[in-house]
């Protein structure tokens, strides 16, 4: 889990810590760069507490979260590429077709959507959850390989707040599962030394394809390889056996101290 953890880590903080340089190496402008910054925390606040239902069984609106998420994941990228093509869309414009698609998604996620993933909704354990974010996060990457407009950099932003919240609180609800309650600060402060690592990996791959190609989008587009690492560790967890051993040495704790 912690490995799984480190890899994804290293790409979420790469993007964060690399965005305002990679849209400064194209030129965009920087108050951009920063209303960007700005937008994608506000947006991950609410998406934040969707996010964190999903995996609960007894939310009756959870597949209606994750068709918001999915029409969020595809429909924007689709925008994008109206504005890559055609370059129409101004600051004002972009906002107003963001806040339109998610009108229309919120709209599709009641009536349709909750229907249409109602399955899917009902296999998304907490590490299920977190694979469907990072797999939209590995949109992001693939997406700056070929941004060439502002408006594609506040959409980048958007998309980045629908899953930057909720995969890291879900992780640490996945890694508390997996973790004897009586020895939560040694396993946690584990947890933690992984998070402060990761940023290292991400900004150095980036740098070294940057100097040996000499683009940066290239350079964005290698990030990608840190969600496609994660999401293949992960999917190797198991987590249910991992929750007994847990279970289980947390048993053994407290006999312990019964003895004593």
């Amino acid at each position: 889990m912690l490995i799984a953890f480190w890899f994804y880590m290293e790409g979420i903080g790469a993007i964060i810590l690399l965005a305002t340089a990679y849209g400064a190496a194209l030129g965009l402008d920087t108050a951009v760069l920063i209303g960007t910054l700005l937008l994608t925390q506000f947006v991950a606040f609410p998406y934040a507490l969707i996010y964190g239902r999903i995996p609960n069984p007894e939310n009756k609106a959870r597949a209606s979260y994750v068709s918001m998420l999915i029409w969020t994941g595809v429909t924007l990228p689709l925008i994008g590429v109206y504005a890559n093509l055609t370059g129409a869309l101004n600051i004002p414009a972009t906002f107003a077709a963001i806040a339109i698609d998610q009108i229309a998604g919120v709209l599709f996620s009641a009536f349709i959507g909750r229907r249409l993933f109602k399955g899917l909704s009902e296999r998304l354990n907490a590490k299920r959850a977190i694979i469907l974010g990072l797999l939209i996060y590995t949109i992001i990457p693939l997406w700056g390989f070929v941004l060439r407009s502002q408006a594609e950099f506040f959409m980048i932003g958007w998309l980045v707040g629908t899953v930057q919240g909720g995969t890291q609180a879900l992780s640490r609800s996945l890694f508390s599962s997996l973790s004897p309650r009586a020895k939560s600060g040694e396993f946690f402060g584990l947890y933690g030394l992984s998070e402060k690592f990761a940023g290292i990996l991400g900004p150095l791959l980036y740098g070294i394809v940057g100097q040996i190609t000499g683009n940066p989008r290239a350079s964005v587009f290698s990030i990608s390889v840190f969600f496609v690492i994660g999401i293949f560790l992960l999917s190797r967890i198991n987590e249910v056996k991992g929750a007994e051993i847990a279970s289980a040495e947390e048993a053994q704790i407290e006999l312990a101290h019964a003895a004593d």
